[in-house]
């Protein structure tokens, strides 16, 4: 990996302002500003690793969430993960323990960025959960899984389109981006079909609730 630490001070600096603001719609466009820099670092790093200039290797490495709502919880890693190019799996949870793995396949720099985004999401969602209002005919358990799970899913795509606009204006004038960024595809997934060849994908239900409405964006 490259020593160069801006684009990371940069990032720190979103991100706390992220964390700390009081208005969602501010919050997610630091998020994005956040992820674009990460996306256009990783885009750098690749294209210095295919050029031989520097090395960064592909890697497993977990997270852990923690009670309460971890299931839901255990989404905000995933869909951050696709942003930054990480494939991710949820460990099976252990008799008695209070937390869930969730495992991380990927280059070692986009792992970090999934973490440090991971680490901000989450408390900035929790956050922003306990301050909406429960309506009183709806359980506030049921509420809050919803709302967890639409904003997961609502923040993975506004992370995701950052990724992608910043490959595009990355394309535009540096050729051969785009096979890069294939082959680094590629790699990952050979990494984790070798780590986890007996994957068993599971849909992950909730209901569409006022919370699911409140989480993703609605009124």
């Amino acid at each position: 990996m490259s020593a160069d630490t801006k684009w990371l001070d940069k990032v720190n600096l979103l991100l706390a302002k992220a964390e700390s603001t009081e208005f969602p719609e501010e919050a997610e466009a630091l998020f994005d500003k956040a992820q674009a820099l990460m996306a256009a670092h990783s885009i750098d790093e690749a294209m210095l690793r295919a050029a031989g200039k520097t090395r960064d290797d592909v890697i497993t490495t977990l997270v852990m969430i923690q009670n309460p709502y971890l299931n839901q919880k255990s989404t905000l890693p995933s869909y951050g993960a696709k942003a930054n190019g990480v494939q991710t799996i949820q460990m099976v949870k252990e008799k008695g323990s209070v937390g869930v793995a969730v495992s991380l396949v990927g280059f070692e720099s986009d792992i970090e960025n999934t973490k440090m985004m991971f680490a901000n999401l989450s408390t900035f969602a929790v956050r922003d959960m306990l301050k909406q209002r429960v309506p009183s005919a709806e359980s506030a358990r049921a509420y809050r899984i919803g709302y967890i799970m639409s904003f997961a899913i609502r923040i993975g795509e506004r992370l995701a389109e950052s990724t992608k606009a910043a490959e595009e204006q990355y394309a535009e004038t540096t050729p051969g981006v785009g096979l890069v960024l294939v082959e680094k595809k590629a790699e990952v997934t050979k990494a984790f079909r070798e780590a986890f060849p007996n994957v068993r994908y599971v849909q992950r239900s909730y209901r569409k609730n006022s919370g699911a409405k409140a989480g993703a964006g609605g009124p």
